[in-house]
């Protein structure tokens, strides 16, 4: 996992920090450009924070200093000002922040445990709700194409029956961009008694799922490009999943599995196009 940028430490640190040093980070969120500029006593000022509290603060998202903190941000900010910047430019470039930021949060280490638990598992079952029971399905659709036993589940009820159903040699993978949505929190309490291996892709550490689930993959949050008109949740989801894909395909198995498929959709389409 590379050093994080200021939005992901944010997001990682959340749940540690104070009322008083959530408010500075909202501060610093709404100011980011104009930080390297002040003074500590200006920014807890302008924050209405005191002095102590800016230096908690640094110190809590693994800054050395202010001045680091002012150093790094300045470096985060920077634009090149003679770029005129249009819808394209400016959403390509949100992509191109998030998918570096996610890149930053992933570790290696639990990318692997997780393509292996995939390979080893039984059955697999795959939970969310929402925007990410969509991505759950996609999720389920491509690992179905490689040959391998998968469910989607985006009813909660449905959520508890399964996960009930699971034993040792099973895995449950729960999308959560909070880890706290309450349905998957309780699928997931019920399949730790069945000693099912859990695993949850999420935006943030320390959330509840993260601390039940065996292997936790971190995703950038679409909070950390404070722009409201972007509203894509998924899309570090989406390149999560490409990882995962990815790796799983170097297995031959997987990969002729999938290439057949393929080819019987291409198939069918062709015959249906002749049909007419």
């Amino acid at each position: 996992m590379n050093e994080l940028n200021f939005a992901n430490r944010l997001t990682q640190e959340q749940k540690h920090l104070s009322k008083t040093e959530s408010t500075l980070g909202d501060y610093i969120v709404a100011h980011m450009e104009q930080i390297s500029q002040l003074t500590i006593q200006q920014l807890a000022a302008n924050a209405k924070v005191s002095n102590a509290t800016v230096t908690r603060f640094c110190k809590k998202l693994n800054y050395a200093s202010f001045a680091e903190l002012k150093s790094y941000l300045s470096r985060e900010t920077k634009k090149d000002e003679h770029k005129e910047e249009g819808v394209v430019e400016v959403v390509g470039t949100f992509y191109d922040t998030m998918v570096a930021s996610s890149k930053m949060l992933i570790d290696a280490t639990q990318l692997a445990a997780l393509i292996a638990a995939i390979k080893a598992a039984n059955k697999i079952t795959l939970c969310g709700i929402g925007s990410s029971g969509l991505t759950a399905n996609e999720f389920k659709y491509q690992l179905m194409r490689m040959g391998l036993t998968v469910d989607c589940v985006t009813d909660p009820h449905m959520m508890l029956m399964g996960a009930k159903l699971l034993g040792p040699d099973d895995l449950l993978i729960c999308l959560s961009n909070s880890g706290e949505t309450q349905a998957l929190i309780k699928a997931c309490h019920i399949a730790k008694e069945n000693q099912v291996n859990i695993c949850t892709l999420t935006n943030f550490k320390d959330s509840t799922l993260t601390k039940i689930a065996d292997i936790c993959i971190y995703t950038s949050s679409v909070k950390s490009m404070h722009d409201g008109r972007f509203i894509n949740t998924q899309l570090t989801m989406f390149f999560v999943l490409d990882c995962i894909f990815y790796e799983l395909l170097g297995d031959p198995v997987m990969y002729d599995k999938r290439s057949k498929t393929l080819q019987l959709i291409l198939n069918e389409e062709s015959q249906l196009k002749n049909n007419h």
